[in-house]
């Protein structure tokens, strides 16, 4: 990646153009923001951007200002123009200065915006100018990592990092990220936006604890945003027994704090980042992991974790006994109250055990169910949803193979293609029929059945294909069109690879 500043005084501005351009996809990182040429050259020493986006008219030293500085200090930087004003004078400095292209604000011209950034981008890399860096991690890289602190290692003033999570429905995610980085910048907090399949990742570098800082936020987000946002922060990365195990720490603090905001009884743990009250029956915890108050010593907290996690395991045989005697409406009742005591616990380490223990019982009772596998896929989802709907659809299942019949989704999925086949199918068409999410019916078919659906579809497709050819009525397009294919080339491709033949060479078998 290509880093990048963006100096622009207005905050709606410096979204705009954070979220007008697809800046990855293009190649280029933004490493920084400053409101004013003073703190573009500070923020220069420190993040040595190759392309910086600047406005002309900023408080103290303006953009025409800060320009002529890094030039008479021979850095390697391209500028780009973005300014409201049309003036004669401004355009001929900047031009005597070397920017590659003068935009207004109000015309902004993305296509041309972005042609200008691509040539820039060949510039760098012909020229080896600017640092090239390695696109920001997923929180999935950063889960499978070997030395993940390695990973996300920052400058070493930067003694603090932390992650921050939170889903959001409603919001606009795009100005919300701007939002967020635009916050922390502005309080010595780095931010790096970590993606993700299902939620909302930031990695935060601190010089010291950012919990005021965190809390602030939250009250800003109640004030601006319409959408109750519940953002949960894990403790500092550096002292953690293990990312891994701090990611579904996190998670599991997530969801702790958005199921029981309201209710009375709220857990022992925990406090949301909007300032709201928590009421904590016998401690409080902040978001960092600090005892406050001092209500409970250390040895009365790790009585109560062994007392929840004894009450879990307790729960786990009495959901065994409900499996053995086929009381699945039980078996799922208790699995509601195993799933409170696991987020309750805010235990990665009882989670683990706990769902690896109950995989072992599932596959005891079901003989198609790969155990091993199964913990992997479930654990690597980095979904705490996924993980617990999983685990009902594993009693479903086992129900419904004792009852002589196939699993309810693999079932309804393949119902689905066979009445479906002529037209274009899509994983999201089937998911939207049976009302699951797409990422979560492509698992869960692939868990039951070995196959990923992408490919059922496809051999009910190519089946359906091969019985037209052979009735020998129709041309090779029309049969592509009749199984919902609409490139002929890649119909003929998928064909060839299925059954080893192309369809003109099936043809001439059939004769």
């Amino acid at each position: 990646m290509i880093p990048v500043m963006i100096v622009e005084d207005e905050f709606l501005v410096r979204a705009g153009l954070k979220t007008s351009i697809r800046w990855e996809q293009e190649g280029f990182e933004i490493v920084a923001e400053a409101q004013n040429g003073e703190e573009a050259l500070k923020l220069f020493e420190a993040c040595r951007p190759a392309v910086i986006v600047t406005d002309i008219r900023l408080p103290g030293i303006d953009g025409i200002g800060m320009m002529k500085e890094l030039r008479k200090r021979k850095a390697k930087v391209s500028f780009i123009v973005v300014s409201a004003y049309d003036d004669f004078q401004y355009a001929k400095e900047a031009i005597g200065i070397g920017v590659a292209n003068y935009f207004l604000k109000g015309d902004l011209n993305t296509e041309e915006f972005l042609e200008t950034l691509r040539e820039l981008r060949r510039d760098c890399r012909e020229q080896g100018q600017g640092e090239i860096r390695p696109a920001v991690p997923s929180i999935w890289d950063l889960y499978v990592h070997p030395n993940p602190m390695e990973a996300i290692a920052g400058e070493p003033e930067y003694g603090f990092s932390y992650l921050l999570y939170f889903e959001t429905r409603d919001v606009n995610l795009e100005m919300l990220e701007a939002m967020i980085f635009d916050f922390f910048q502005h309080r010595d907090v780095k931010c790096r936006k970590l993606e993700s399949e299902k939620g909302n990742w930031f990695l935060l570098y601190a010089k010291k604890e950012a919990d005021a800082a965190e809390q602030e936020l939250g009250r800003m987000f109640d004030r601006y945003v319409e959408e109750k946002i519940t953002m949960v922060k894990s403790h500092n990365l550096p002292q953690c027994a293990g990312v891994k195990e701090e990611i579904y720490y996190t998670l599991l603090l997530h969801k702790y704090v958005w199921k029981y905001r309201g209710p009375a009884r709220m857990p022992q743990k925990a406090v949301d980042m909007s300032g709201n009250p928590a009421r904590m029956p016998q401690k409080t915890v902040d978001m960092s992991g600090n005892p406050e108050g001092g209500r409970n010593t250390s040895g009365n907290l790790k009585e109560a974790e062994e007392r929840n996690r004894q009450e879990i395991r307790n729960l786990e045989s009495e959901l065994i006994e409900k499996l053995k005697f086929r009381k699945y409406q039980e078996a799922h009742e208790q699995m509601e109250q195993m799933k409170e005591n696991l987020i309750l616990s805010l235990s990665p380490a009882a989670l683990f055990e706990s769902i690896y223990r109950l995989i072992g019982v599932f596959g005891e009772h079901d003989e198609d169910l790969v155990a091993a596998k199964a913990y992997e896929n479930l654990m690597g989802s980095l979904d705490l949803d996924y993980i617990f709907l999983t685990m009902d659809i594993f009693i479903d299942n086992l129900k419904e193979k004792k009852e002589g019949s196939s699993n309810y989704y693999v079932r309804k999925a393949r119902e689905f293609v066979e009445g479906h086949y002529q037209e274009p199918i899509r994983v999201r068409d089937i998911s939207e029929y049976i009302h699951v999410s797409p990422n979560y019916l492509g698992k869960i078919y692939f868990l039951n059945t070995g196959e990923h659906l992408r490919d059922y579809i496809n051999s009910v497709k190519l089946q359906k294909a091969r019985e037209f050819l052979a009735a020998r009525k129709y041309q090779i397009s029309e049969v592509a069109a009749m199984v919902g294919i609409d490139d002929q080339r890649y119909f003929s491709k998928l064909f060839k690879k299925r059954f080893g033949v192309s369809p003109k060479e099936f043809g001439k078998q059939t004769r």
